[in-house]
């Protein structure tokens, strides 16, 4: 039994052994590897209950080996796979987590700790709470809770604290981990520092407010047309003018169709020359056009050509431009000649 032990495992169960002897213990536990009759090893669990006369002499053991080789390779795959995630995770950007079928977190990546300046001890469980943003503290948690126990995907947008004491907007998302019979065993969530993307996002919505009040101050009507699908969209003051004030969405054949016959041309050419250009393409013309009541009312327009990756395939063409009535201007001017 003894020759059939792993040689680097023969000196523990040598160990086990006499501390047993020496102890007179009843019970003998220990696990090793075995060889076996094919020369490979197996890791096994040997129990034992010894025998003692009543001079507590050892007399006999009586030991059953059990083989639990599958379960200690599974064990050190998983071991080696959740190895392989820590450290891909800490080389990420963003911060990783886990949290079990309860949702309270048992670890974070290097990526948060570097982030919030935390330990361990302060944020594991529902602690972690503590650097999310007070007005956004309770909806979080709410939430949280509510997808945990619905057992659903969860994805939430909020300022957490970092270490230098300001607030940064992150994308979080969280996802269960099933087990083979479809229980939750984990949640696995990330985050995503996108501060710099509502950044943007304010600057361009705050942008298109001023650009959308100097326009109307103006009188002045925006609008975009999409070359390739032919469809476009009036603001409403553009509309207006074109006398459609309840309406916003148009097509080219449409549009043209209120121009003045006399002065279709103009438009023909420039839209030819949209639509084959290659270059950047500039619009500023001058024409009249017919509202459904049938009055003529002079327009200025002018537009530009741009180009935008479309996800569906291939580059989207359209035009963006203006439209200003210029009607009374005109009429003004006829009557001084």
């Amino acid at each position: 039994w003894l020759s059939r032990i792993h040689p680097e495992d023969i000196d523990r169960v040598n160990h086990i052994l006499g501390e047993v002897l020496i102890s007179k213990a009843e019970k003998l536990s220990g696990e090793y590897r075995f060889r076996k009759a094919d020369g490979t090893y197996a890791v096994v669990i040997d129990r034992a209950t010894l025998l003692y006369d009543e001079q507590r002499m050892l007399i006999r053991m009586i030991g059953v080996m059990e083989d639990v080789t599958a379960e200690r390779m599974a064990t050190a795959y998983l071991r080696e796979s959740e190895q392989r995630w820590r450290t891909l995770s800490n080389s990420m950007s963003q911060i990783a987590w886990t949290s079990d079928c309860k949702g309270a977190v048992t670890w974070f990546n290097d990526r948060y700790y570097q982030f919030t300046g935390r330990r361990e001890n302060e944020t594991l469980g529902s602690l972690w709470h503590s650097v999310i943003h007070p007005d956004y503290r309770g909806f979080v948690t709410s939430s949280i809770d509510y997808h945990t126990r619905a057992e659903a995907a969860w994805e939430e947008t909020f300022p957490m604290l970092s270490r230098a004491g300001e607030y940064r907007y992150f994308l979080a998302t969280s996802h269960p981990i099933r087990d083979e019979e479809g229980l939750i065993t984990m949640w696995l969530g990330t985050a995503t520092d996108v501060t710099r993307q509502i950044e943007l996002t304010n600057q361009i919505r705050e942008r298109e407010e001023h650009l959308r009040i100097a326009t109307e101050s103006a009188n002045i009507g925006t609008w975009t047309m999409d070359l390739t699908s032919r469809q476009g969209v009036w603001s409403k003051r553009a509309a207006a003018i074109h006398g459609f004030p309840e309406r916003v969405n148009f097509t080219t054949d449409e549009a043209e169709g209120l121009v003045h016959p006399e002065d279709r041309h103009i438009l023909e050419k420039v839209n030819s020359e949209a639509f084959h250009s290659t270059q950047t393409f500039f619009i500023d013309i001058e024409l009249r056009i017919i509202r459904p009541d049938g009055s003529v009312r002079w327009v200025a327009l002018a537009a530009k050509k741009l180009e935008e990756l479309n996800t569906k395939g291939g580059p989207r063409v359209f035009l963006v431009g203006t439209l200003l009535d210029l009607t009374e201007r005109v009429l003004a001017q006829e009557e001084l000649r």
